[in-house]
């Protein structure tokens, strides 16, 4: 085809995602006159994402690459540049449903109580050919009930966590790459929650879940293992969502408010649940009191109420809102307008095609 190959480029980074080494490399390149033209598989390989898409289509435009050889068909300066438009903008909304796709079906696996990662910590497998009701994580019979044994030993405080791994690679406990158990690895086991029946997905998101996969300890277990290690200070993620903390400090010693759920059971069985809402007193003495989350609504009530807008400005935000309710209109007219127009274009353009 008489192209003359300066460079190959190739890159493991994502389309999808703007800021690619590689990428950046071939556009410095093609700025230097180093090189006029990019030879791909698919204009998909070469971006799904509009900021360098629209790089790419700019270049283009201004003759800077002055072509663009994919397998199916080329591109030029003097082509009509809404087509590359068209493709690339099919190729971002791809990956963006694929990956809207992809979450919501990881995360429904959480919802069903299985932790959605492709590599489990060491004890757990993927069951390879799940049958409908089947459990979809299982015990790894040659580690599982070793790691089992090594938690429950540092558990109970029979050994050490140093101790504990020395006695489990005595017993040939492997990593997942079939090497004695490193010391890391270990450590992670000792502080992963899903031993003892839950998991945090995503990571560092807050959004517990239990796990139905077997566990290898109990919560109680799993707690006396981080107070062994020293992490009182760093407990399991919590499954309770308590509204306002983080929002209000103690008016007497600037102290964070905290909240705890307290239950009373009375004599005739019935259980009454309560939240209390009262300060840390990180800083000393404090004289302030809890309070149930009922009356400290009330006075969140009460001082909302007790705020007055003044009449010019709520005129004022009257006229504000409907002038952008009139310009939200007219950019949404305009919008539909240049979509129509992009439209027609791309129809006769088809039309064309077809008639040549």
């Amino acid at each position: 085809h008489d192209l003359q190959v300066v460079k190959v480029l190739s890159e493991a980074s994502s389309g999808y995602h703007p800021g690619r080494k590689v990428f950046n490399e071939m556009i410095e390149m093609i700025k230097r006159g180093e090189a006029d033209g990019i030879i791909a598989w698919k204009l998909s390989r070469v971006s799904r994402n509009p900021d360098d898409a629209g790089t790419i289509m700019g270049m283009v435009q201004r003759a800077e690459i002055k072509h663009i050889r994919t397998v199916d068909r080329n591109w030029f300066p003097e082509d009509n540049v809404m087509m590359m438009y068209v493709e690339f903008g099919i190729n971002n909304q791809y990956s963006k449903d694929l990956s809207t796709d992809t979450v919501r079906g990881l995360v429904k696996k959480a919802e069903r109580g299985w932790f959605p990662i492709a590599t489990l910590p060491l004890g757990y497998k993927h069951i390879q050919y799940k049958r409908l009701g089947e459990d979809e994580i299982i015990p790894d019979e040659n580690s599982f009930y070793l790691v089992q044994k090594g938690l429950k030993l540092v558990a109970t405080k029979q050994m050490t966590p140093v101790e504990a791994h020395e006695y489990l690679v005595g017993l040939g406990l492997n990593g997942k790459r079939g090497k004695p158990l490193a010391p890391s690895t270990w450590y992670s086991i000792l502080v992963h929650p899903l031993y003892s029946g839950s998991f945090e997905y995503p990571f560092e998101s807050g959004n517990v879940y239990e796990s139905k996969a077997q566990k290898a300890i109990t919560p109680e277990e799993y707690d006396s293992i981080q107070v062994v290690l020293g992490r009182k200070t760093k407990p399991r993620p919590k499954k309770h969502f308590l509204p306002y903390t983080g929002l209000m400090v103690c008016g007497e010693c600037s102290c964070s408010i905290t909240a705890e759920k307290k239950k009373k059971v009375q004599k005739n069985g019935n259980m009454h649940r309560y939240i209390y809402y009262r300060c840390t007193k990180k800083k000393g003495k404090c004289s302030q009191s809890a309070i149930r989350v009922e009356d400290l609504e009330s006075q969140f009530v009460d001082l909302l109420g007790s705020l007055k807008v003044p009449q010019a400005f709520h005129e004022w935000a009257l006229d504000e809102i409907k002038l952008d309710q009139e310009k939200q209109v007219e950019d949404r007219s305009m919008s539909i307008e240049r979509a129509r127009r992009s439209y027609d274009a791309c129809l006769k353009e088809l039309d064309n095609l077809v008639a040549k």
